[in-house]
């Protein structure tokens, strides 16, 4: 996917800036801010998916083996993709001062994995092992405090809150030694938090538009072991941390 333009959103937000509408003065203080509010908006986002997967053993892995597998089986999964939102909210307005609650379901389309293999033992030399670990994570609802500052037909503001995401994590190593396999398999929603700043300009009585950055952080997704075909003392240990950075162009309007 083709990075979100900053310089087309730069020149879309210049131009809306100098949308008029006969409602509002130049030195005009309007409360058109206070109430509820409804909309939509397209973006980009970029994930990072940070699995660890140790190899914990009694017996069937060696500590040379440690050293080889861990690396390969802990990748980060990083992607570009799109992302979508549908919000709903309430301001209330105190002259400059705008607060508020806004809640959104938003929809990201990472779905990505890391692929290692036929990597050879060094304790084994011509057996070999492969490691797939694979991320996916699509839904999530959002809930924020709001609190801007406006500024004629415009309102700068910033926005945090928790954020309840769906989660997907497949994790599969397979060997020739004798030969073992090892299958994770799970998925989970997760609680983190999200914090935002944007910027609403007003475009005419009835419809705004907004420019928003977005961070979320969801740590300790998954905390979980697993164990070989053969030997239920050895296995992995696995664990996944999610960042995500997104920038989003959208469109409401009062309710």
């Amino acid at each position: 996917m083709k990075p979100f333009s900053a310089t087309g959103i730069a020149g879309l937000v210049f131009v809306l800036s100098f949308s008029s509408h006969p409602a509002f003065a130049e030195n005009q203080q309007v409360s058109y801010w206070q109430g509820g509010y409804a909309g939509f908006s397209l973006g980009a986002e970029r994930s990072e998916a940070d699995p660890t997967a140790e190899v914990k053993s009694q017996g069937y892995f060696t500590g040379d083996d440690f050293a080889l597998v861990n690396p390969r089986a802990s990748d980060d999964i990083e992607d570009n993709h799109a992302q979508g939102q549908l919000f709903w909210g309430y301001n209330h307005q105190s002259g400059n001062l705008v607060y508020g609650l806004e809640a959104d379901l938003s929809f990201s389309d990472f779905k990505e994995k890391n692929a290692a293999g036929p990597v050879e033992y060094n304790t084994a030399p011509g057996d070999t092992f492969n490691v797939t670990t694979r991320v996916e994570s699509d839904w999530a609802v959002n809930l924020k405090a709001r609190l801007g500052y406006a500024h004629k037909k415009s309102l700068f503001y910033i926005a945090a809150g928790p954020s309840l995401r769906k989660f997907e994590y497949d994790f599969l190593f397979t060997d020739t030694f004798q030969p073992q396999r090892v299958n994770e398999d799970q998925d989970k929603w997760k609680l983190g938090w999200t914090a935002s700043a944007g910027i609403e300009h007003r475009l005419m009585a009835d419809w705004t538009v907004r420019l928003e950055y977005r961070y979320s952080a969801y740590n300790n997704v998954f905390d979980s072991d697993s164990t070989t075909l053969d030997y239920p003392n050895d296995g992995f240990e696995h664990e996944l941390d999610l960042r995500s950075n997104s920038i989003t162009l959208g469109i409401s309007r009062p309710l």
